[in-house]
């Protein structure tokens, strides 16, 4: 599919623009391309704003190049003033917030840091991105249902309870490879634009951190990927054994809740967001959980030698437990 791309340039200066221009042209030459727009940012603010951008500094340049200077170099340092800067491009920009809603690029391309700043902090608040690429709303609570790669467990009895919910949400609901179970679901959710009916995913990870909740069983992968993405979890039908226990530890680390009897379902959810604080703080202890990095700790603990005792000689460990009873440092 041929992709729409917007260019925003900030006219502080020039060469931002010539920049843009440039990329302009490249992007319509390219047959990949159905659309390209470019936008200076300072357009969408109000005068005074514009003002600050682009003929304050065009002033300093000319008459207080060291001031300039030293005003760079005091605020180029990563996060030290991002924060103030950023309240105050998001007070000035709501028009630039509207138009990237509206438009809906595939690809935003930024040749100031003004405009990547917004898009930065749009897209960490969820306001941006993977949503607005399923048509979904950027600012309603999103519940991610999965019924797995094979598509398996009560997802048609799941949808058909989450539409009985008492708070307005939306639900992204992942059918796995049963073309069956998807063609059931997208019956029973029929005409309804709250709903978002896919098979098989390869964006899993995408899906989970654009979601508010995840619904579904609690396998070991799944799990995982849940606790990297800080996302709490709504535990129907666990497998018994292995599943049972992933949900015992979820529940004890206060990162899950679980729905015995799916007739519960919505009562349960409303009870969870009608305390946002609550749903807030399983976040933040689901996020203390995952292991993003447990792949490279696993490659380091089979690659360094002073990670994996089991595996050293005879000679070496014999070494290592006299050192040890006898409290001598090796």
């Amino acid at each position: 599919m041929k992709k729409r791309i917007l260019i925003i340039s900030t006219s502080a200066g020039t060469g931002h623009v010539a920049a843009a221009t440039a990329l302009e042209k490249a992007f319509h030459s390219d047959n990949r391309v159905a659309e390209v727009r470019h936008e200076d940012a300072l357009n969408f603010t109000n005068k005074l704003f514009r003002d600050f951008y682009s003929k304050l500094y065009e002033t300093m340049i000319h008459a207080t190049p060291g001031l300039l200077g030293w005003f760079y170099k005091n605020s180029d340092e990563p996060w030290k003033t991002d924060a103030v800067r950023i309240r105050l491009d998001r007070l000035n920009t709501g028009p630039l917030v509207t138009l990237i809603q509206e438009f809906k690029p595939d690809f935003i391309v930024c040749t100031h840091f003004m405009p990547a700043g917004i898009i930065s902090h749009l897209m960490q608040s969820g306001k941006l991105g993977v949503r607005q690429s399923y048509g979904l709303k950027p600012n309603l609570t999103t519940l991610l249902v999965s019924a797995g790669a094979l598509g398996v467990g009560p997802t048609e009895m799941v949808v058909t309870r989450l539409k009985r919910l008492r708070h307005k949400t939306q639900s992204i609901v992942i059918c796995g490879r049963n073309d069956a179970l998807r063609e059931k679901v997208e019956e029973i959710i029929e005409g309804n634009d709250n709903f978002c009916v896919l098979g098989y995913s390869d964006r899993m990870a995408e899906l989970m951190r654009t979601a508010d909740l995840f619904i579904g069983k609690p396998g070991g992968i799944t799990t995982s990927e849940a606790l990297v993405c800080g996302l709490p979890m709504v535990i129907v039908s666990p497998v018994p054994g292995q599943e049972e226990r992933n949900s015992d530890h979820l529940l004890e680390e206060g990162v899950a809740i679980k729905c015995n009897d799916l007739v519960t379902l919505p009562y349960k959810i409303d009870q969870l967001l009608d305390h946002p604080t609550r749903l807030k703080r399983m976040r933040t202890l689901a996020g203390k959980l995952g292991r993003p990095d447990s792949a490279r700790v696993i490659v380091n603990t089979l690659l360094d030698d002073n990670l994996r005792p089991l595996h050293l000689s005879a000679k070496k460990r014999e070494a290592i437990a006299q050192a040890a009873s006898s409290e001598v440092a090796v």
